[in-house]
């Protein structure tokens, strides 16, 4: 029968695995050594129990201030983390107060508020779970996704500069712990708030504005839906793009206000005073 109980006002990682015994849960010892590679931990409990006949039981917690954490391999890391983890009943669980990612394009995401869970640390190749929340430019947000594994913008042939804009989204993230990892064991969803949209890219040419817009975006694809206007013309409905190496046109698919500007607006040539007042009419474009 042993215990030990250690604590610490303050911890660096690096001392923090020149504690940790090896052969105690190897597999989470080394997702440490390898994630959390910077930054400062205060408040460090541990207890370490061993009884005849069982698996040693090994439970911890801290919290962290200017951290790097790398939460996905190929993806670059949260900085200026802040928060805390807990490792119990072989569930480990890492909480961000906050912290961002920099983006190749669109400056940094606040990802403060996300969670980062491995329910069970003694399964071989033992999935995680992450649940992001997220704050960026729409630039950002995409440069995100358009990273291996992902590949999202690449695959569906759009850029990340899709549109200018705010995007604050929920994203819900599960992936085997393993090497090498590919897009297609990577479980992803996530949903949006986009604000101040603006693009001449999800209609070619024409100027797409929105206050408030939703997005969703999956391993299939993404869709764009709300009220926005078109070149100035009042026009609501969705925007829709498959994701895939061979993907079909997207499309705008919705409700316009048909009046005597948007037949200027889109160059339909009527006589003068061919048409007056204003009503709803479907619009269908496939891009």
């Amino acid at each position: 029968d042993a215990r030990l109980d250690v604590s610490s006002p303050a911890l660096t990682p690096a001392d923090l695995m020149r504690l940790w015994p090896v052969r105690v849960r190897p597999g989470t010892r080394q997702w440490f050594a390898e994630n959390l590679t910077d930054g400062q931990l205060t408040d460090l409990t541990a207890g370490w129990r061993l009884h005849p006949g069982r698996a040693a039981q090994l439970a911890l917690g801290f919290a962290f201030h200017n951290g790097a954490v790398r939460f996905m391999p190929n993806l670059p890391p949260i900085t200026g983390g802040a928060g805390y983890a807990t490792l119990a009943e072989d569930a480990f669980v890492l909480r961000l107060d906050r912290g961002q990612v920099l983006a190749a394009q669109g400056g940094a995401v606040d990802v403060g508020g996300s969670v980062l869970q491995i329910p069970n640390v003694r399964v071989k190749n033992a999935p995680m779970v992450l649940d992001l929340t997220s704050d960026s430019t729409i630039t950002a947000a995409l440069s995100v996704l358009d990273q291996p594994p992902f590949a999202y913008m690449t695959k569906a042939k759009l850029p990340v500069t899709l549109a200018d804009g705010r995007a604050v989204a929920q994203a819900h993230v599960e992936l085997p712990l393993k090497k090498p990892l590919t897009g297609a064991e990577v479980a992803f969803g996530a949903t949006a708030r986009l604000s101040r949209v603006r693009s001449r890219t999800l209609v070619p040419n024409r100027t797409l504005a929105g206050t408030d817009l939703d997005l969703t975006v999956d391993r299939t694809g993404m869709q764009i839906s709300g009220r926005a206007s078109l070149d100035g013309v009042p026009v609501s409905g969705m925007f829709t793009q498959t994701f895939g190496r061979s993907p079909p046109p997207s499309k705008v698919q919705g409700r316009i206000t048909l009046s005597p500007q948007a037949l200027d607006a889109f160059n339909i040539a009527l006589p003068p005073g061919a048409v007056t007042g204003s009503g709803p009419g479907d619009i269908t474009l496939t891009l």
